[in-house]
């Protein structure tokens, strides 16, 4: 999946593919993640939209990602009482969407953290945009808070119970994309 999908539905309080259980557990988690001393308040402000972890949703959106009988029609499973949302577009390639999983005064921390690293355009026949520096080792605040998160148990676990895909533990490959005015990414298989 495309880095810049990432960081355009971070700005409006969504990430692709995204996403606790018990929210006590996943506050000490991600609280160990942050160093000793730093406000708690950007730990509460980690917290992932509850409702992704519900039955109700999981169960729907499995169903419904590992389903070969979408073909060119969009799934979506609205949230009952609030604005979470979970979209399965099937083409041009089989992609999914969690809207609003992160809160939104999290994301404009982390926002802030991307704005002040440096930027590097990336050009050749496939894409042309800006990008950071590798985000693995970047210590800022926010941005260790989501790598650490997306990397951990409780977020690959979800997204393997959504999608029915294994996933692989350990190095998390992260980084920022900016495409200003006349910058693109083709459609394009990772493969």
């Amino acid at each position: 999946m495309p880095e810049t999908t990432r960081q355009s539905q971070l700005e409006d309080g969504s990430l692709t593919n995204s996403v606790s259980v018990e929210k006590r557990a996943r506050t000490a988690d991600i609280a160990s993640t942050i160093a000793k001393g730093k406000s708690t308040a950007s730990v509460e402000a980690l917290d992932v939209n509850p409702w992704y972890f519900s039955d109700e949703f999981t169960d729907s959106y499995r169903e419904a990602f590992t389903s070969k009988t979408l073909k060119d029609k969009t799934f979506s499973i609205k949230q009952p009482v609030g604005d979470g949302e979970g979209l399965i577009v099937p083409t041009p390639f089989h992609t999914g969407k969690l809207r609003n999983t992160f809160p939104k005064e999290f994301l404009h921390g982390l926002k802030g953290e991307l704005m002040e690293l440096n930027w590097h355009e990336r050009l050749n026949d496939l894409y042309w945009f800006h990008q950071t520096d590798d985000l693995a080792l970047n210590g800022k605040q926010h941005i260790k808070a989501l790598r650490d998160y997306l990397s951990g148990e409780e977020f690959v676990g979800f997204m393997e119970k959504i999608t029915g895909t294994q996933l692989a533990r350990g190095y998390l490959d992260i980084a920022a994309q900016r495409y200003k005015k006349g910058n693109h990414l083709l459609c394009h298989d990772d493969d």
